[in-house]
């Protein structure tokens, strides 16, 4: 391998290192060969990328392995993350991923306000099927449901993972596991059901309803309590629908109808509403009624559903 000045001098192996890397581009390149960013993984300190750009070619990437300090440029570069390859990466995760795993099981242990979703969960020719809002999962054994537990913790890592503290990804869950985020609450209703047993949870009253409705929306029980601060109800679908505990909207206006459903349409006459099946699935309803500006009113045992009329 052809040797720099560098490598009779008193400088850092790094140093070496890329003053080499940079020599190999030139001679398999040429001297137009531009070296525009060289990142070495700051783990292992084995496998590279190169960033560079020829006038004939255009934009090159190139892999690098070091080994001992001898330079080997390939043409298949290992995927990076940030400063870290990817079996680096996929290590410092799976590491990560323990400890997450560890302080999950711990919070559903000992902290009392957890919110799960409503639900159903029984088992139907031999599998455990558990149907969520809108979602519905079959599950062959513990282990099976153990693994999504965990697939859905490794995505979360996945996307929050910056190489940094470990410390600090545990409070980033701690703290979505505090405002009640979306995806935690699939986590906890799976982790409560892992026992296998048949259950059945409807909304029976409105902090199961803001779990329902977190959900479906894809976002946090604190941004629901947010919105019913600010408006006497928690909203969904595009602000279509509304959820409060008591009536909001004049009630001797609203008359009692029967209206058919169509699916996730409620129809009454030439009126349609539409409300997503996974809601009203979970709801104990008494009674529908609509007012002169066909706002549809649902009564259930817990709260009132209104929702604006489709424009034909």
């Amino acid at each position: 391998m052809q040797s720099t000045l560098f490598d009779y001098m008193d400088v850092s192996k790094e140093l070496r290192i890329l003053t080499r890397i940079r020599l190999l581009a030139k001679q398999r390149f040429g001297d137009r060969f531009v070296v525009d960013e060289i990142i070495i993984c700051k783990r292992c300190g084995k496998h590279g990328i190169l960033y560079g750009y020829d006038p004939c070619n255009g934009s090159i990437i190139l892999g690098i392995y070091i080994n001992n300090e001898h330079v080997y440029i390939t043409d298949e570069a290992l995927e990076f993350h940030d400063d870290l390859c990817d079996y680096c990466y996929r290590e410092e995760m799976e590491k990560v991923l323990d400890k997450v795993v560890k302080k999950v099981y711990e919070v559903t242990q000992y902290q009392n306000d957890i919110y799960i979703l409503p639900h159903e969960a029984y088992w139907y020719s031999g599998k455990y099927i558990i149907e969520l809002p809108g979602k519905k999962l079959k599950f062959k054994n513990r282990g099976q449901i153990e693994e999504k537990i965990l697939g859905i913790l490794r995505d979360f890592i996945c996307k929050e993972f910056d190489s940094g503290d470990p410390e600090d990804l545990i409070n980033k869950v701690c703290s979505k596991i505090k405002c009640g985020e979306w995806l935690f609450l699939e986590l906890f209703t799976l982790i409560k059901l892992r026992h296998m047993r048949k259950s059945t949870k409807r909304v029976n009253n409105f902090e199961d309803l803001l779990s329902l409705v977190a959900y479906i929306e894809r976002t946090s029980i604190e941004n629901l309590r947010i919105q019913y601060r600010d408006y006497g109800m928690i909203l969904a679908c595009n602000r279509t629908i509304g959820f409060a505990p008591k009536e909001i909207l004049e009630p001797t206006s609203f008359k009692d109808i029967v209206p058919s459903r169509k699916k996730d349409v409620l129809v009454y006459g030439d009126i349609t509403w539409r409300i997503p099946l996974n809601l009203l699935k979970f709801f104990n309803i008494v009674s529908f009624a609509k007012n002169k500006d066909n706002i549809l009113k649902i009564k259930t045992r817990q709260f009132i559903v209104y929702i604006v009329p489709e424009v034909v």
